[in-house]
């Protein structure tokens, strides 16, 4: 890339010569409007004025969005160009109103029996036909002709480097560029139509035309701008509420997570953005020992970031925490039989002298309890809250005596505790 081309992709570069253009555009535009004597040329170079200390706000923008990261700001202060954003849709809404309030009181005004309407209310604006006369046709034309190539070709600059480089007030600014060039377009159809339509064509005059051509226009031109303000507007007070980054990207990181060896589940995901930059807060279950899950972790990082970074956005900043998952918790029990000094795990409940309730935490033995054998054995399991009694070698009269409860009878693979993990005195 040369030292020119990267001048050009300068946000601060693009911004100054957007201020050069619309002091040309507002000198011009008073003076010829002022010689003319056509409000129209003349408060369109006024309302350039306004765009002027607009882009000299956007310049303070983006210096202070530029600004490092510190310890007050970790993410730095890039949000700052999403009030810009904010206050730009904002501003386009309103125009679009005014513009549309104006265009309905001209199409009024040429209608008798409306016409005496808008004077009978004082806030609403005045209609000003145009008024361009064969000497100044040129000027008019030349100068609004001139002001819309520069606004469209202005605002796809403004929108491309904003995009490239991550400046979202740099593409606000550009859409709001690109509606003056729609505002000015219109100018421009309604003094060609007053022209056109004031020389007589088959000894007739078209002149009623003007103003519906011109304000017909004008309401479609007024619900375009208010549609780009809306869009400005609503995805700024997203990003400010730290709304997140949607459901297909939640799901996509989720099935990301989930398709990862090591992961069993997805307790919770929270995302927003801050500027350009994505923001993944994710909980994960995994049964991997920390050095394990340091791996675990760089690998996830690594593929979620390419996801976030293959979109909208220009860096990722993603935090994972990692748990054990919840023990699985359950009781059993253990029939056994004292008997001439030997302790072992009962054949059949007809055997049984004590129980041995044992409290399960991922199928081990983590606390053991022994209970003497009691007259309803099948009451008190019910009361501990036990799912399985184990047996030696239990019979049917054992299987008969659990039915209709949810114990299950289970046959223990030796009658000896200690093969079975059970500590015994």
């Amino acid at each position: 890339m040369t030292k020119i081309t990267r001048a050009l992709m300068n946000p601060f570069v693009v911004m100054w010569l957007v201020l050069v253009m619309y002091v040309l555009k507002s000198v011009f535009k008073i003076v010829i409007g002022g010689m003319l004597h056509s409000p129209m040329i003349e408060g369109d170079g006024f309302h350039n004025i306004a765009d002027l200390f607009e882009a000299i706000a956007i310049i303070v923008v983006l210096f202070v969005s530029k600004r490092p990261n510190c310890v007050d700001y970790p993410y730095g202060r890039k949000n700052i160009e999403f009030f810009a954003s904010l206050l730009i849709g904002a501003s386009l809404i309103l125009l679009a109103i005014r513009f549309a309030v104006t265009s309905a009181v001209g199409i009024l005004s040429t209608i008798p029996a409306t016409a005496q309407i808008p004077s009978q209310f004082s806030w609403l604006p005045q209609h000003e036909p145009v008024v361009v006369t064969a000497e100044s046709f040129p000027w008019a034309i030349g100068i609004t002709a001139v002001s819309v190539v520069l606004s469209y070709f202005v605002s796809r600059y403004q929108i491309s480097v904003g995009k490239a480089t991550g400046h979202v007030s740099l593409v606000a600014d550009g859409e709001e560029t690109a509606s003056d060039g729609v505002l000015e377009t219109v100018t421009l159809i309604g003094v060609l139509a007053e022209h056109f339509f004031s020389a007589r064509w088959f000894g007739m005059s078209l002149a009623f035309m003007v103003p519906w051509v011109e304000y017909s226009l004008g309401l479609l031109v007024a619900v375009l701008i208010a549609r780009t303000g809306w869009t400005l507007f609503r995805s700024a007070m997203q990003v400010l509420l730290q709304r997140s980054l949607g459901e297909e990207h939640q799901k996509r990181i989720e099935e990301i997570c989930l398709t990862t060896p090591g992961i069993e589940a997805v307790t919770s995901i929270r995302t927003f953005r801050i500027g350009h930059t994505a923001v993944c807060l994710a909980s994960l279950v995994s049964r991997h020992n920390r050095p394990t899950l340091e791996h675990l972790k760089y690998g996830l990082n690594c593929a979620l970031r390419s996801y976030l970074l293959d979109g909208e956005f220009k860096d990722a900043d993603i935090h994972l925490k990692f748990r054990y998952p919840e023990p699985e918790r359950h009781r059993i029990a253990y029939g056994l039989t004292r008997s001439q000094g030997l302790l072992y795990i009962s054949p059949a409940m007809k055997d049984v002298t004590s129980l041995l309730i044992c409290d399960m935490e991922d199928n081990k033995v983590v606390r053991a309890t022994e209970e003497p054998m009691p007259p309803d054995a099948v009451a008190l399991l019910k009361l501990k809250r036990v799912v399985a009694l184990c047996l030696f070698a239990p019979d049917d009269a054992d299987q008969t005596a659990m039915a209709g409860s949810s114990i299950v009878i289970r046959t223990s693979v030796s009658y000896v505790p200690a093969v079975m993990g059970l500590e015994l005195q």
